[in-house]
């Protein structure tokens, strides 16, 4: 089992065959629920907007930006 904490960006990539099961809780702060909000009501037209414009260089350019935030929230530098 993997825990993925609210908010938190991650991708799964099997090697060979498989499946997975999410499994969600309702947010427990009105700030986490309006977070959720936006991002089913315009983050996720967007995303799919951008992924067809811009293909794997959309998906490259948020894999960077979810590198830099975890260093950024780890305290690593470089």
């Amino acid at each position: 089992m993997l825990y993925m904490p609210e908010g938190y960006w991650h991708y799964m990539h099997y090697l060979t065959p498989g499946f997975s099961i999410s499994l969600r809780s309702y947010p427990r702060k009105l700030r986490n629920l309006g977070k959720a909000l936006y991002n089913l009501g315009f983050m996720r037209y967007f995303d799919n907007y951008m992924r067809r414009k811009k293909g794997q260089d959309w998906i490259d350019y948020k894999n960077e930006q979810a590198i830099i935030r975890t260093h950024k929230n780890l305290g690593i530098k470089g």
